[in-house]
């Protein structure tokens, strides 16, 4: 039942959103319509468009007051000739577009947007309330403008429906919300909650559709705006019907179809009665959907609605197969078949005609062509046609070059912005990595400057009391704490010169087995003092390295230095150097620590050792930069447990 009232134009008609002008036209009364709340109400005159024809022949009308009329008759007409209320509605926006009425504009396309809804065109539709909203929004933002855009969007979010985007249906239902103004009325209100709880319920989820459509059926109620009701309770009956309550869904419409012949609204009755038929038939009371089938097939012919009736002529042969009645089920069916494809023939049959039109213009343009086609106007205009196609040519030559250009110095501005983006990034990383480099210099350098600040007083004390035993630590502890000063400025001294692109390279045959005992010599004290194993794995016949020997041993002095001080007493420190891929060796350092947490590698971040040493931070973001400048790249398994283990690759010497 989901289609049920949104595919019949009588049904769906009311729940579309239109405005009414807030004042008089003229000498014309304020006309009301069930379309609106600011419409409904009240009886509509007897014949309230030939005033309105009447007010518009009077040729000292002004302008703005005669796109009032145009707009008024557009929506007056929309609910019988679709056909002049487009005129009509077309000549108010072309009238307010000409004399700058934005205003009479808005209110045009808002209710031009309407008609061509009702009449199915969808894309015109959602062209007019788009041009609607657009106007709108180009107002002073006063409530009644406010109010304005918001039927606009409501128009706009039906559309939408029609055309199942439901996504952006929403959206504009919801922005709808937003734009009415908090003074709006109860109607106003309530016409939003109808139109929601509609898009809900075509959407599919029906048990949304209840809230809203509750509130309205409230509102309305309590207006004693029985179209309205009537409205709202067909709608919650198809959305009982969806969630398959199946006699609330006939309370609802039975309740809808008394308030139709209380108004006597033909269409409205038939529409309750195919509702009601379908109801019947799910609720397996075959004979019942046959009679109300039957009764809204007969409404539907007395108004010379053929969708309708076609409607009920496929329910009532559904109804009459279910009871039994197989040939009456037959006949209905071929009448139901016969009156879809007429209804079907009957659009062919006017699209036909007007391909013969168009075809009865192109013969007599030809034969004016034929009557103009002496042979010296036919060469005057092959000249004239030669030379606008020499210059449109030329102009389109000359488009051409400057969309070229004009793409060339978009490429340059992009380029030159991601390059500027590219250095700005490498600044700001720098600065922080600059104040990171203070802040550890500044931090590890007072623990060796405070040991050294100590010496005088102490050699003072051991110059008149000589202790052996204590002068041999305190030369230790000097000796370490030099060592740590001098690791800290050559690493320091190493990263500012990588900064700065001045490390200078001299690649030399080395033996890949002498680098290695080197730097593992170099480290083995500080192991031992830390009970730390230091191991060095060399595979046999190891071809020499073509490398810097200085860069090397900064990158392997680093990585041993900083698995010694993240390895805990007992623990095994490991230095392997074994052939790689082909015409390489693979230099690697594994240790039992803890491990590398993730970012080890990205910037400087000091970090105690698992003896409360401490170290500049600056190790393994220095060998990154300096494994790169050697041609490889140092890999870890930083965030695996089982210690950290760092490796590259070098090119072996040919």
């Amino acid at each position: 039942m989901g289609d049920i009232f949104c595919a019949l134009p009588h049904n769906s008609m009311p729940l579309f959103s239109s405005l009414p002008w807030c004042h008089c036209v003229g000498t014309a009364v304020c006309l009301l319509l069930v379309a609106c709340p600011a419409r409904a109400g009240g009886p509509v005159p007897s014949s309230p468009t030939d005033s309105l024809r009447r007010l518009l022949a009077r040729t000292q009308l002004p302008d703005t007051q005669r796109v009032q009329v145009l707009d008024e008759l557009c929506w007056q007409l929309s609910r019988r000739d679709l056909l002049a209320a487009r005129r009509y509605g077309e000549a108010g926006l072309a009238l307010a577009r000409r004399v700058g009425y934005r205003l009479g504009e808005a209110r045009c396309a808002n209710d031009l947007g309407t008609t061509a809804l009702y009449q199915g065109e969808l894309v015109a539709a959602t062209r007019y309330y788009q041009t609607s909203v657009a106007a709108a929004r180009q107002l002073p933002p006063t409530p009644a403008h406010r109010r304005l855009l918001a039927f606009a969007l409501m128009g706009l979010g039906n559309a939408l429906t029609e055309q199942q985007a439901w996504a952006r249906a929403e959206t504009q239902f919801r922005e709808a919300r937003t734009a009415l103004p908090s003074t709006a009325s109860a109607a106003d209100r309530a016409l939003f909650e109808l139109n929601l709880g509609n898009f809900y319920q075509q959407w599919g989820h029906p048990a949304r559709a209840l809230a809203p459509l509750r509130r309205a059926l409230a509102t309305y109620q309590q207006a004693g705006d029985s179209t309205h009701q009537a409205l709202a309770t067909r709608a919650l009956g198809a959305a009982a019907y969806d969630l398959r309550q199946l006699p609330l869904a006939e309370t609802y419409l039975r309740q809808a179809l008394r308030l139709n012949r209380a108004l006597q609204d033909t269409l409205g009755q038939a529409g309750d009665l195919n509702n009601l038929a379908l109801v019947q038939a799910a609720r397996g009371r075959h004979p019942a959907a046959v009679a109300l089938s039957r009764q809204a097939r007969a409404l539907a012919r007395a108004a010379h609605a053929r969708d309708l009736e076609a409607e009920a002529l496929d329910n009532l042969a559904e109804a009459l197969a279910r009871s039994g009645q197989a040939p009456a089920a037959y006949r209905t069916l071929r009448r139901y078949l016969a009156l879809n494809d007429s209804l079907r023939g009957a659009a062919a049959a006017r699209e036909l005609a007007a391909l013969q039109v168009r075809y009865r213009v192109a013969q007599q343009q030809l034969r004016i062509g034929q009557l103009r086609g002496q042979q010296q106007a036919a060469r005057q205009q092959a000249a004239r046609q030669a030379a606008r196609l020499r210059q449109l040519g030329a102009a389109a030559v000359a488009l051409l070059a400057a969309l070229l250009l004009f793409g060339w110095l978009m490429l340059r501005l992009r380029r030159s912005r991601a390059a500027l983006a590219r250095s700005e990034a490498a600044l700001r990383q720098a600065n922080r990595t600059k104040d990171q480099l203070m802040a550890v210099v500044g931090h590890d350098l007072r623990g060796p400057v405070a040991a050294f600040q100590q010496v005088q007083p102490l050699l003072t004390h051991y110059a008149q009391a000589p202790e052996p035993a204590e002068l041999r630590a305190l030369a230790a502890e000097l000796g370490e704490s030099a060592r740590q000063m001098a690791a800290l400025l050559d690493n320091v001294l190493c990263w500012a010169r990588a900064q700065i692109g001045q490390v200078l390279l001299r690649p030399e045959p080395l033996a890949a087995a002498a680098v290695a005992e080197a730097a593992a010599a170099l480290l083995r004290p500080a192991a031992t003092a830390k009970g730390v194993q230091l191991q060095l794995d060399l595979a046999p016949d190891l071809p020499p390295l073509r490398t810097d020997a200085d860069a090397l041993a900064t990158v392997l002095r680093n990585l041993l230095g900083n698995a010694v001080r993240f390895t805990p007493p007992g623990g095994t420190v490991q230095l392997r150097v074994t052939p790689a891929a082909a015409g390489q060796l693979r230099v690697e350092v594994a240790d039992t620590g803890p491990g590398l947490p993730p970012a080890a590698l990205t910037g400087a971040a000091p970090t105690p050792g698992t003896g409360g040493e401490v170290g500049t931070g600056l190790g393994l973001p220095l060998c990154r930069e300096f494994v790169r400048l050697l041609g490889g790249e140092l890999r870890h398994n930083a965030g695996q447990p089982g210690g950290a283990r760092l490796w590259f690759d070098l090119p072996a010497a040919r």
